[in-house]
């Protein structure tokens, strides 16, 4: 019995409601002593058979205990009349019983409602919970099939439904079910099914009109809606569902539960699926980004590749013409030179110079695109012996010039070795060119740390830059100083800064006018 009635009964599984009857018996249980005791004349011979008819009552319906209450109070006031207590005695025995009556029944029914409102709380708050564990996994879908079958097996227990689908795509009137995910013995709706959105349907009305739509099996079934299910689908019984919106802010999908294993749909379901549909929409326009960008950089990277191709084709293709100019502007200067007067053998020493710049432009143009073209391998590579290198052939070629290195030992990063070279090649004769007008010149090789990334670095204490034109610097062909000052084409950083973007780092520059300038890179 107790079993049972800690079962069946949600009082016995109250812990305070428990207690507070159990006094209650026990408050009547010594009333009843003590009128035994006090006035054992007045009372029924026998146990108390109308406590057994209250308690029995109780927990057959609590709503009608108190008229067993008033039959059993009035039987036992009347009982006690007949058998000679006095007036006064039933008086204020009477007054006390409706007292402690009122009284209990204002307790009981506080306590009632706030064990109601303790179970709402307690099923929000695991609804809650619920929502943000589906949540969760929706939003760590790196698919959009994994995205829509998260999302309606979700739904499907947040709401208590035996059926849910989620479809994606709509367009032009129809949306293919994306994903779907029923209890055992439910309906199928397999993924792929095509639903046709037709004029006055509850899908197209939920589309263009409503955030959201709740429908009571009745209205189910009278409402036009069927029309939008495919063909020898079974029946909806009661519907509930949510859009999906996409980045442009349209909806292009669907969210829709069925079959709710207990009862209707609630407002409270409507609101969970909201808040999932919500959810479920920010994952979908993030898989749409992603897809977005990838499509973008798989255009640009064949926009570039076809740049890279025809840069290299022209200059290769101009190296030829360029090289009869100079043949030809040689053979002039030979054989033609003492019959040209000033004037013509300055304009024939222009077009000397000019050509021999744009031979050397071309050049620079095609290791620029051989840079980007080539083949990488991989490796530990150790930069300290590369700028150790790079540092000796400079000395050689002018071995009068007062320099400073200091090269940091064992640095090495992982990356292809050609390019690397390529890399310090070019920052370490910049820096070796633009600290010429000094008397005592500097320039270090170090590496430090960012966010526990190695960043290298090379520094000088040449002429520096002013940091207004820090963009410049890694263009193609720029220069923030004139040829006639430092010699050069400006390709050196822009080599520079795609052999690091090739490796997936990043390279950048600080600098002072007159105080020196250095360059940092860091490799993924």
């Amino acid at each position: 019995m107790r079993p049972y009635l800690r079962k069946h009964h949600k009082w016995f599984n109250q812990p305070r409601e428990s207690l507070i009857l159990a006094l209650a018996l026990l408050l009547v249980v010594g009333a009843f002593i003590m009128d035994v005791f006090f006035f054992p004349e007045a009372i029924l011979p026998g146990p108390p058979f109308f406590l057994s008819i209250l308690v029995a009552a109780y927990f057959l319906s609590p709503r009608t205990t108190a008229g067993v209450a008033v039959f059993a109070t009035v039987l036992k006031l009347a009982d006690d009349l007949i058998q000679g207590t006095p007036v006064w005695l039933l008086t204020l025995y009477f007054i006390a019983l409706v007292l402690v009556g009122f009284a209990g029944t204002a307790l009981a029914s506080k306590i009632r409602r706030e064990a109601m409102l303790a179970d709402e709380r307690e099923r929000y708050l695991a609804r809650q919970d619920e929502l943000l564990r589906v949540s969760t996994k929706i939003l760590g879908q790196t698919t959009l099939e994994g995205l829509l079958q998260a999302t309606a097996d979700g739904a499907r227990v947040l709401t208590g439904a035996r059926i849910a689908i989620t479809g994606h795509g709509y367009v032009s009137g129809s949306f293919r079910v994306g994903a779907s995910s029923r209890a055992p013995g439910a309906i199928t709706c397999p993924p792929g099914d095509q639903f046709k959105v037709e004029r006055g349907g509850v899908y197209l009305e939920l589309i263009e009109k409503l955030e959201s739509i709740r429908l009571t099996d009745e209205e189910m079934r009278s409402h036009p809606a069927w029309r939008g299910l495919p063909p020898d689908h079974g029946p909806l019984r009661g519907l509930l569902g949510a859009r999906l919106v996409g980045r442009d802010g349209r909806a292009n999908g669907l969210l829709m539960v069925t079959d709710k294993e207990q009862g209707e749909f609630t407002p409270e379901d409507e609101t969970l699926l909201r808040q999932l549909a919500a959810l479920a929409s920010l994952g979908l326009q993030h898989i749409e980004a992603r897809w977005d960008a990838e499509h973008h950089a798989a255009e640009l990277d064949v926009s570039n590749k076809e740049l890279q191709g025809f840069a290299y084709s022209v200059a290769h293709d101009l190296r030829a013409p360029l090289r009869h100019v100079n043949s030809f502007a040689q053979i002039v200067q030979e054989e033609y030179g003492d019959r040209l007067d000033e004037r013509g053998k300055e304009y024939l020493g222009f077009l000397s110079s000019a050509s021999q710049k744009m031979g050397q432009l071309i050049d620079d143009l095609l290791q620029l695109s051989r840079v980007t073209r080539a083949e990488m391998l991989r490796q530990p590579v150790n930069l300290s012996e590369i700028a150790q290198s790079v540092a000796v052939e400079l000395r050689k070629k002018e071995p009068d010039r007062k320099v400073e290195f200091a090269i940091i030992p064992g640095a090495v990063a992982n990356g292809d070795l050609q390019l690397l070279r390529a890399v310090l090649e070019n920052l370490i004769e910049n820096a070796w060119k633009f600290t010429s007008t000094r008397a005592l010149a500097s320039i270090e090789f170090g590496v430090t740390q960012q966010n526990g990334t190695p960043v290298f670095f090379v520094k000088d204490n040449g002429v520096g830059f002013d940091m207004a034109y820090v963009e410049k610097l890694f263009g193609a062909f720029q220069r923030l100083h004139r040829a006639e000052e430092f010699p050069g084409t400006g390709i050196g950083l822009a080599i520079v800064q795609r052999i690091i973007q090739r490796h997936g780092g990043s390279v950048w520059a600080e600098g002072a006018v007159d105080e020196g300038a250095t360059f940092y890179f860091a490799l993924e």
